[in-house]
């Protein structure tokens, strides 16, 4: 995409007070886009994301902030769906309301945009939870859904709204299945976790797991710049984009990097049990990514630098 294309032009950001929304939000609003940021608490926006061409709507993705979204700023060219659930533990807890907060909203968009914007281009934040458990190899967008979370399933029924909406009214719809994200700003999930206990102090952790799983840790902004390449590159109808750098590194390995960048001496162990739902390797192949010219930036050393340096900048808050 070029400043000229979009210039000017309303995207709508769904989960905007979360860790990829938030990004999205500022990337496309340092662009030259008019952002519409749609989150569930009250219509404040992060500092970091603040901008004159951005507003925000409280009251999460319903009926009402649809409309206002739309009489207040007229139609979308993007929808950036990042809403919903973050991790599997959330949707175990509730998973009647995170049903809601993903398939529902989901299939709410995409009847929106059917009706009053069917130009627009939807990109729906999916999620490696799709695949399920499907062994040590890299996983291609082709690869079987077997989902073995409800999280994961989740994200599948959400998937299968944007292809339904392809496919019958002629929407442009984007899944990217993410792997692993990480950054300064997340405050959950493995990496977040080992860094919060090492820096606070903990000098030895105990994980479950052997720590030979793998994933594929893919940095924030990477993340982002290839939800902007879809968005510029991808073909119309429904397309899947695996969201991840190609690299697997092992849970292990991955503990040692953290106390490395940390300068800590701590150890962590791994006392082999496995939480159910939780695949043993996820790690994707990136080939279909690259097609569209996106290409993974942040290598996973300089990725937990700056999140060590984010870390320790809470120290003084």
């Amino acid at each position: 995409m070029t400043e000229m294309e979009t210039e000017g032009k309303v995207a709508w950001v769904t989960g905007a007070k979360g860790f990829l929304g938030s990004q999205v939000a500022r990337s496309l609003g340092a662009r030259g886009w008019r952002v519409v940021g749609m989150a569930r608490s009250a219509a404040t926006c992060p500092a970091e994301t603040q901008s004159p061409d951005t507003a925000w709507l409280g009251g999460g993705v319903c009926e009402a902030s649809i409309s206002q979204a739309f009489g207040c700023y007229g139609p979308p060219a993007l929808v950036l769906h990042a809403a919903g659930a973050g991790t599997v533990r959330q949707v175990e807890e509730d998973p009647s309301g995170c049903f809601a907060d993903t398939v529902q909203t989901t299939e709410l968009l995409c009847e929106a945009l059917r009706d009053s914007a069917p130009q627009a281009s939807l990109i729906l934040a999916s999620s490696a939870a799709v695949y399920g458990d499907a062994g040590a190899r890299r996983l291609e967008e082709t690869s079987p859904a077997h989902p073995t979370s409800t999280y994961g399933r989740h994200k599948c029924l959400a998937e299968e709204a944007c292809r339904r909406a392809s496919d019958a009214h002629g929407l442009r719809t984007i899944a990217i299945r993410y792997f692993s994200l990480y950054g300064p700003g997340l405050r959950k999930q493995i990496v977040w976790d080992l860094f919060r206990r090492i820096h606070g102090g903990e000098s030895r952790i105990e994980l479950f797991g052997d720590g030979a799983e793998t994933r594929d840790f893919l940095f924030i902004d990477d993340a982002v710049a290839l939800a902007l390449q879809a968005y510029g590159q991808a073909p119309g109808g429904h397309s899947v984009f695996n969201g991840g750098s190609g690299v697997g590194t092992t849970v292990a390995r991955l503990a040692e990097s953290i106390i490395a960048a940390l300068g800590a001496d701590a150890a962590v162990t791994f006392n082999g049990q496995r939480r159910e739902g939780d695949p043993r390797h996820l790690v994707a192949s990136p080939l279909k990514a690259r097609s569209i010219g996106f290409q993974a930036e942040t290598g996973l050393a300089d990725g937990l630098a700056r999140v060590a340096r984010w870390v320790r900048s809470l120290d003084r808050v």
